[in-house]
This record gives C-alpha cells, structure tokens and sequence, in this order.
C-alpha cells in the first residue's frame, strides 16, 4: 500500500459510508464534501459544508520495521448559526455537530476495515461561529508487501 492508496481509500470510504451520509443529509439537507487538502488562502465557501478534509498525512517506515504506518490528520467543519437555550446553559449548535460529524467520520474508516485502523487519541475543536471545526488522527497499518522493495 502506498501513502496515494491510504489517502483514496479514506476518502473512498467517507464518501461511501451510510451512516454519515444518512446523518449529514438529516442534519444539513446532504452529505458532507470531501476534501484531500485544504487551500488556507482560499478556503471552502460555506456551500461546501459540512466538510471533511484530509488536512495532512505522515508516514512511518524503515528497514527495521515489519509494518508501514501512515496518520493520517482529518479536519470536520459545519456552518450553523443556531444558539439555543435550556435554563441558563446556552448552545452552539455547530460545536455539536463538528464533534458528532467527527466522531462519524472515525467511525466511517473504522466500518471500511482500512488496513488495521485505530484512533490516535487525539481529537480537538475549534469554534470560529458561526463556523466550527473538529480534528483527529487517524493511525492507519499494513505489514510490508514480501514482494515489493519498500523500506
């Protein structure tokens, strides 16, 4: 497997997956655009979202090692502008949304058996309302090809 090949088959399996969506479409009225990378001068317009990018991606390998490893770093977005309110506790709505939509974004990979896929552990938002972004690693695995000459 190479670094091209991870990078596709993630965004295969977000735009392929049902459940996010299924989850997408009854929150924002259709699924979530799919971006390999991110233009920072000139970024999505607000039709583009919700969104999930691939925002950067490593790989780890060597003589030494029996497996390559690749993180791959996704970033989630929404727009939504709605507040409300329950007693004196009040909610940005999209805060909600990025995390769930990044959850469901984990999910997605997890379900597509990519390689032996784990979460990193690592998850953080941020809120620019009425924009709000969550992101994560993903940890992504495949023992080395015998027949191929990868290091």
């Amino acid at each position: 497997m190479t670094t091209t090949e991870v990078i596709q088959a993630v965004s295969n399996a977000l735009v392929g997956d049902t459940t996010l969506n299924s989850w997408c479409t009854a929150q924002f009225g259709k699924a979530p655009s799919v971006f390999l990378g991110i233009d920072e001068n000139r970024p999505p317009a607000e039709e583009d979202y919700p969104l999930i990018a691939v925002v950067g991606v490593e790989q780890v390998r060597g003589q030494d090692r029996r497996e390559l490893e690749w993180r791959v770093f996704l970033g989630v977005g929404v727009v939504n502008d709605e507040i409300t309110q329950s007693g004196s506790v009040r909610t940005r709505t999209g805060c909600l949304q990025a995390e769930t939509l990044r959850e469901l974004a984990e999910n997605a990979l997890y379900r597509a058996r990519l390689c032996d896929t784990e979460s990193a552990g690592d998850a953080s938002g941020e809120s620019y309302h009425p924009l709000y972004v969550s992101y994560t690693t993903v940890t992504v695995r495949a023992l080395k090809s015998t027949r191929r000459g990868l290091p």
